[in-house]
C-alpha cells in the first residue's frame, strides 16, 4: 500500500481546471518529484493534497485512509506537512519561535524539545541564529527555516514546493544535500516540486512529468534523467518553475 495516493484528481481555480485526472503515489521512505513547465499543475497538486484546494473529482488517500474531504488542519494533524513556495515564514518572529509554530498541533513538550534539538543539528546555522528574527535571514537560511518548521510537525510525508527558488547555485546544492540526508538518514518521505528538474531527479527515487494538468510521463528518476523527451524539454539547463 502506498503511503500517499492520488486517484484521478481534478482540481479547479474557480472555472479554470488546473488538474485533469492526476493519479500518482508515494511509498513510505521515497523521494518522489514532480517536474514540468510553468502552469503544468505541480503546485496545485501539492495544494490539493494539503487541503488548500478541494478536488472536485477523484480521491486522495494517506495510508489507505481517504483524506481528500478533510479540512487542511486535519490533514496536517494526520502528518501531511506542506512547505510552500515562497517559504512563508513569520518575519517578525525569531527562528526558534518559527520552528515551535511547526509543532502547534502537538502537546508532547519533551518530544517537541527533542525535535527542536534535532532540527538544530540538521541546520546548524539555525541554531546560531535561533534568537534572530526570521525576516533578517538570507534566502537560503529562510528555506532551511521553512523546512525545519515542517519537520517540527513530525511529518509522515513532507511536501516541498520549489525549495531552490531564488537561491544561489552553492545554496541550491546545500538544500538538495539536506533533502538527501533527511530521506536517507532520517527516513523522511518527500514529495518534491522543483524548478531545477535535473537536481530533483538526481535526488529522487521516482518522478512524474506533469503537462497541462495531467501526468505525461512517470517512472524511476534514473530513467527519466536519460529519457530523450525529458532531456529535450526539461534538462536543458534552465529551471522550469
Amino acid at each position: 500500500m502506498a503511503l500517499l495516493e492520488l486517484r484521478d484528481v481534478h482540481s479547479y481555480y474557480d472555472r479554470i481546471q488546473a488538474l485533469k485526472g492526476v493519479s500518482l503515489e508515494v511509498a513510505e521512505g521515497e523521494v518522489v518529484t514532480l517536474i514540468g513547465a510553468n502552469g503544468a499543475g505541480k503546485t496545485t497538486t501539492l495544494r490539493t493534497i494539503s487541503g488548500l484546494i478541494r478536488p472536485r473529482e477523484g480521491s486522495i488517500y494517506l495510508a489507505g485512509e481517504r483524506i481528500s474531504e478533510l479540512p487542511a488542519h486535519a490533514i496536517v494533524a494526520k502528518g501531511v506537512v506542506h512547505v510552500p513556495e515562497g517559504r512563508g515564514i513569520f518575519g517578525r518572529l525569531t527562528v526558534e519561535e518559527n520552528l515551535r509554530i511547526g509543532a502547534f498541533t502537538r502537546r508532547d513538550k519533551a518530544g517537541i524539545q527533542t525535535d527542536l534539538d534535532a532540527v538544530f543539528a540538521t541546520f546548524p546555522r539555525l541554531r546560531e541564529r535561533r534568537r534572530q528574527a526570521g525576516g533578517t535571514l538570507s534566502g537560503g537560511e529562510q528555506q532551511m527555516l521553512a523546512m525545519g518548521r515542517g519537520l517540527m510537525a513530525r511529518p509522515r510525508i513532507l511536501l516541498l514546493d520549489e525549495p531552490s527558488m531564488g537561491l544561489a547555485p552553492i545554496l541550491v546544492e546545500e538544500i538538495f544535500a539536506i533533502i538527501r540526508r533527511l530521506n536517507r538518514e532520517q527516513g523522511v518521505t518527500i514529495l518534491l516540486v522543483e524548478q531545477n528538474a535535473r537536481a530533483a531527479l538526481e535526488v529522487a527515487h521516482r518522478g512524474y512529468v506533469l503537462e497541462t494538468g495531467h501526468v505525461r510521463l512517470a517512472g524511476p528518476a534514473a530513467e527519466l534523467l536519460v529519457d530523450p523527451e525529458v532531456t529535450k524539454a526539461y534538462l536543458g539547463g534552465e529551471g522550469q518553475g
